[in-house]
C-alpha cells in the first residue's frame, strides 16, 4: 500500500473514533466540600461530572435539609435532598435528589468551580453527539445492570454514564427506578417550574427529552464545569 495513503487512512479512522471515545478518556477527579470525590469527563468543549452529585452540604458549609417524609416533601419551598427511596445504600451509585430550591440555592451546590448547567448547556451536550434523536444512548451506561432492560440504542460513547435513579415527585413518592433518568437544570420555565432533561430505557431510548418539574420535584444533579 502506498505510505501515504496508509497514513490518510490511520488518521481518519484514529479521528473518527477520537470523536468521543477521546473525550471519555480525558478524565480526572473533583472533591465536593464533604470530600465526596467524583470523576469527570470531557464532551466537546465542555467538562461534566461522571457522576451524580451526592453532598449535603451547599459549598459555603451550611447543611442541607434532608426530608423522608413524603408529607413534607410535598410542602417544602426550601432546599432539601432525599436518597432514593430513602435508602443510603443507594447513594454511591445513583448520588441524591435535589429539590430545584437546593438547586438554585445562592449558597452553591456544586463544588467550588462547577455549576448547575443551564438547559442550553445541555442543548450544545446534545447537539454535539448529534441531536436530541440519537444523543440520549450516547450518554446511557450500558448494559441492564442498572438500566431494566432493553435499554434502547445505549452505547455511552460520551462517557456521561448516564443512570435510571428515577425521580421523587411533588407528593413525594418515587418512581422509574431502572426506566429512566432525570437532571435538573438551572433554567426555569416558570415561576414554580424549571427545566430538566431525561433519559429512557423503552421505545424512544435513544432520544433526549426535556420537560419541566414543579420546583418541589426531586431529581438528580450533574455539575458542569464553569
Amino acid at each position: 500500500m502506498n505510505p501515504i495513503r496508509y497514513f490518510k487512512t490511520l488518521m481518519f479512522l484514529f479521528s473518527t473514533f477520537s470523536i468521543y471515545a477521546s473525550d471519555s478518556l480525558n478524565t480526572s477527579q473533583i472533591v465536593d466540600i464533604e470530600g465526596n470525590e467524583y470523576s469527570t469527563v470531557i464532551i466537546g468543549n465542555q467538562i461534566w461530572m461522571r457522576e451524580n452529585l451526592r453532598t449535603s452540604t451547599f459549598r459555603n458549609g451550611d447543611t442541607i435539609l434532608h426530608v423522608d417524609d413524603n408529607g413534607t416533601w410535598s410542602k417544602l419551598k426550601t432546599g432539601a435532598w432525599c436518597h432514593l427511596y430513602n435508602q443510603n445504600t443507594q447513594c454511591d451509585i445513583y448520588g441524591k435528589f435535589y429539590n430545584y430550591y437546593a438547586v438554585e440555592d445562592s449558597r452553591g451546590l456544586c463544588p467550588m468551580g462547577w455549576r448547575i448547567p443551564t438547559e442550553n448547556d445541555f442543548n450544545i451536550l446534545t447537539q454535539y453527539l448529534g441531536g436530541e434523536q440519537i444523543a440520549g444512548g450516547k450518554l446511557k451506561d450500558v448494559g441492564t445492570t442498572c438500566w431494566q432492560t432493553p435499554n434502547l440504542g445505549a452505547t455511552n460513547e460520551s462517557g456521561f454514564s448516564a443512570l435510571p435513579g428515577g425521580q421523587r415527585s411533588n407528593k413525594g413518592i418515587f418512581g422509574n427506578l431502572g426506566n429512566a433518568g432525570s437532571w435538573w437544570t438551572i433554567t426555569k420555565n416558570n415561576t414554580s417550574s424549571a427545566w430538566s432533561i431525561s433519559l429512557f430505557s423503552y421505545t424512544g431510548g435513544n432520544a433526549v427529552y426535556k420537560y419541566f418539574n414543579e420546583f418541589n420535584v426531586g431529581l438528580s444533579v450533574r455539575c458542569i464545569k464553569g
